[in-house]
């Protein structure tokens, strides 16, 4: 198997693996409970039809959830940033927009972006802080 085929298994086994999403613009969603919340609501509504399956030109990311007014509380802008406000790869804070995910395993409750951990389980198949099994 080459490298490239390796890679491409394992991005295949990482869209499987996690939960994607984008940050919203509240960013009331870069918690690993509430990622997990917003995406399961999601597939609930959204069924998938023979249709979705096999389309190439589907991005990765699920997309923006619409949350109900209220129903998740919203980050203050003045906030100072804490560990969940930022990827555990590459310490950066999440933006609205960006592509984030965690792993569907609730064993390991961590946040990342979504091309800092593709990156990481190229190479590795545990979680960079607490080692639980992602792939």
């Amino acid at each position: 198997m080459t490298t490239e085929e390796r890679e491409s298994t394992r991005h295949e086994l990482f869209l499987t693996k996690f939960h994607l999403q984008t940050v919203l613009p509240d960013k009331s969603n870069i918690t690993a409970d509430s990622l997990r919340s917003l995406t399961t609501k999601q597939e609930e509504e959204q069924p998938d039809t023979d249709e979705d399956i096999g389309n190439d030109d589907a991005s990765p990311v699920i997309g923006t959830a619409k949350s109900k007014e209220g129903s998740l509380p919203a980050l203050s802008s003045w906030k100072k940033p804490s560990k969940r406000n930022e990827c555990c790869i590459c310490l950066e804070c999440y933006n609205p927009g960006e592509a984030i995910c965690v792993p569907i395993t609730k064993e390991c409750s961590h946040v990342f972006h979504q091309e800092c951990i593709l990156k990481w389980v190229k190479k590795n198949d545990k979680c960079p802080l607490c080692r639980v099994e992602l792939l």
